[in-house]
């Protein structure tokens, strides 16, 4: 699903939202089977993306919950985006070639993922944050995403690219990725 990153980022935030009311933010398994949770995930996620079907987001959101705990694999390749541009100015540089990216706000990595096109993909990201990349309402205080980093990959297995975000994810502890819940801030 072209937007798949929409379910993420509103289940991230509900879960903030929760963890900052209850002291335990809920599992993604929570949000999706309780009624008021899903409810609330599909505002949200309508809110990022206006005309998303809920039962499309929620689908979307299902891959992530297979991801979300899970630990890179022994002896896999870690890969880091070194590449980068200008998040104001930079997508139209950006290869229409598979990869790997990082949205980075004040050397702060906001969102971590890898794609079939980077341009595409990250014209999306800017499609739903009137050009910010994300929208200021699910950020940190005072972030705006400045830099996109990524690095394409022409050779790694579909498992070899799930393993480097899970990787990706593990080491910058993006603010807008669903992360272990064993930690979550």
């Amino acid at each position: 699903m072209p937007y798949a990153f929409v379910a993420e980022w509103a289940a991230r935030h509900l879960q903030r939202q929760e963890l900052l009311r209850h002291d335990e933010p809920p599992s993604l398994d929570d949000i999706l089977c309780d009624p008021s949770l899903a409810a609330q995930f599909d505002e949200l996620a309508s809110r990022i993306k206006p005309g998303i079907k809920p039962l499309d987001i929620r689908w979307a959101a299902l891959g992530f919950r297979k991801t979300a705990r899970k630990a890179a694999a022994p002896g896999s390749v870690a890969v880091e985006p070194t590449e980068r541009v200008d998040a104001d100015a930079g997508i139209s540089q950006l290869p229409e070639k598979p990869g790997l990216y990082l949205i980075v706000a004040d050397q702060q990595v906001l969102y971590a993922n890898y794609t079939r096109d980077l341009r595409d993909q990250l014209t999306r990201h800017a499609e739903v944050a009137s050009g910010a990349l994300a929208p200021e309402w699910l950020l940190p205080k005072q972030s705006r995403p400045d830099t996109v980093r990524w690095a394409w990959f022409q050779s790694l297995t579909p498992a070899a690219v799930a393993e480097a975000r899970i990787h990706l994810v593990a080491e910058h502890r993006p603010w807008l990725n669903l992360l272990d819940l064993g930690d979550v801030a």
